[in-house]
């Protein structure tokens, strides 16, 4: 997700949130996958205890980051329909215009 909306991020004029959801979704995934990953290498090394806590951790942050990440994309979603929606009442008021 992070290298698709980084490559298209000035491309799309009309709904620039798109490729900034992208990034930002990507990047959260990323942090969220090394925390998951230092509590794989906490249990390889032994330290059970830290692992828990790291383990914790990570539950909180998925579950922060996915409420985040699902209220921005119901954001966008609003913004995108009232783009279009603004889109479709401008084109048919120039229609009736003539």
């Amino acid at each position: 997700m992070y290298g698709a909306g980084a490559k298209y991020m000035d491309d799309c004029p009309v709904l620039p949130f798109i490729p900034i959801y992208l990034v930002v979704s990507g990047a959260i995934s990323a942090c969220v996958s090394v925390v998951c990953m230092m509590q794989i290498v906490f249990i390889a090394t032994g330290n059970e205890h830290i692992a828990g806590v790291v383990l914790a951790l990570c539950y909180c942050c998925e579950g922060v980051i996915g409420c985040f990440i699902a209220i921005w994309f119901l954001v966008g979603e609003c913004i995108t329909c009232l783009c279009v929606l603004a889109c479709i009442c401008s084109a048919s008021e120039c229609e009736a215009l003539g």
